[in-house]
């Protein structure tokens, strides 16, 4: 079949829809599967918080690009800059902990570190208040 203009229509199918949980509002997905030899992994998160303290709020922004550009930059999720304090929360997976730790000590030893938590969807990556 052709069209006026004598070309020929896209047959394209409709596309098919399928289910995708919000993985931020439902958590990650945990259903089982129908095949026995698939299971369903929960990966599980940390919030690690380091606060730089560097005496002024210029020498802590310079701390803070510093991380930022070191191999450790890509775990950062969030910043917040408090007087003369910045407070920086960085997103690793368990396994990487070790690394981040000696990372983070080699590139800024006056770093203090905070607490570290587990992630949830409650205190995803907006800031240790959720």
């Amino acid at each position: 079949m052709t069209t006026p203009e004598g070309t020929t229509p896209n047959r394209m199918g409709s596309a098919q829809q399928l289910p995708c949980p919000d993985a931020f509002d439902a958590g990650f997905v945990t259903k089982t599967s129908s095949r026995p030899n698939i299971v369903a992994l929960r990966p599980t998160r940390a919030l690690f918080e380091v606060i730089l303290d560097g005496g002024t709020a210029a020498r802590s922004l310079e701390d803070l690009a510093t991380l930022q550009y070191s191999p450790i930059g890509v775990y950062i999720s969030w910043t917040e800059v408090r007087r003369e304090k910045v407070f920086v929360q960085f997103d690793i997976a368990p396994e990487d902990f070790d690394f981040m730790l000696h990372a983070l000590l080699s590139t800024l030893p006056e770093a203090t570190i905070g607490p570290v938590r587990r992630r949830s969807a409650a205190n995803n990556v907006h800031g240790p208040n959720g």
